[in-house]
């Protein structure tokens, strides 16, 4: 005998209490499960932003090999008239001048070393715009760099904030464009003033697989593509490394979150996950940053 079409309604249907009971499985489980997703998705970009400076690593090796063994420089903020851009300037990054007079927006893809990955150098160079949309632009970015934290040089920087997450160890570069040779101002200096010389040539670097050529920066202290190591200046970023604690201080105590790690890419091409304190030590300046150690 069918039952009548309201009791069969009544037969399906849920209580209130059932489907609050429901409601709040479903939320443990979200709470559970999230997480677990976030510390996936952040060794996936950890990951991924190893394979970026080991790519970047390896490219500079390449073009070492084009250029008689010379090394690209660092490509610091410019300036102004006294320390102008210069053609073989690592990576071409000013894209959002104040000062286009002194500071000129430039292409991004006349960097020297981003041939050696695939891209082709435009016969006409225009100023482009950051776009990680781009995959010759992404391997210039960590994918856990939301890049709000870089600071936005004013005044005698003109050049604009720097978009990517990767500098050039300021000891790993040529550049004669100063009077004594190699010895621009931006170099990093010993405790008594003196500028630290520099590689020049990749081929003088001693115990190349121990030496830090490139190194993803501390978000707060990173403002152009070349980084000082020596007393905190530029730190490496530890962004990967659940342990570390935020705030990080960057820019106050170098060794802060020094046991936590980050990624480097050595001069012989290869990368590593290392600890801050192998690139930041304020009690001494270490041989992993020096060249002829």
């Amino acid at each position: 005998m069918r039952q009548p079409a309201d009791a069969r309604s009544q037969s399906r249907a849920f209580t209130l209490v059932e489907l609050l009971v429901v409601i709040g499985i479903i939320a443990v489980l979200i709470g559970v499960l999230l997480p677990t997703l976030g510390r996936a998705r952040e060794s996936a970009n950890r990951t991924q932003c190893l394979s970026n400076i080991r790519q970047l690593g390896l490219s500079f090796v390449m073009y070492c090999n084009d250029n008689q063994g010379w090394l690209p420089r660092a490509a610091p903020y410019s300036g102004g008239t006294g320390r102008p851009e210069r053609d073989e300037d690592w990576i071409w990054w000013q894209q959002a001048s104040t000062n286009l007079a002194n500071a000129p927006n430039r292409d991004i893809f006349g960097s020297p070393v981003l041939r050696y990955l695939g891209t082709r150098t435009p016969r006409t160079l225009t100023p482009t715009k950051t776009d990680y949309g781009d995959p010759r632009q992404a391997i210039l970015r960590c994918p856990s760099d939301t890049i709000q934290g870089h600071p936005t040089a004013t005044g005698s920087e003109p050049d604009g904030p720097y978009n990517y997450s990767y500098v050039l160890n300021n000891l790993m570069q040529s550049d004669g464009s100063t009077t004594p040779p190699n010895r621009p101002t931006y170099v990093p200096k010993d405790s008594s003033g003196n500028p630290l010389p520099l590689a020049t040539k990749l081929s003088k670097v001693r115990k190349a697989s121990t030496k830090v050529l490139l190194f993803e920066e501390d978000a707060p202290t990173i403002d152009d593509g070349g980084g000082n190591p020596i007393s905190g200046a530029n730190l490496l970023s530890v962004r990967h490394d659940k342990t570390a604690k935020l705030p990080d201080k960057s820019g106050v105590n170098p060794l802060y979150n020094g046991n936590c790690k980050g990624n480097v890419a050595f001069c012989d091409g290869h990368a590593e996950y290392v600890p801050r304190s192998l690139v930041n030590d304020p009690k001494k300046i270490n041989a992993a940053i020096l060249p002829f150690y």
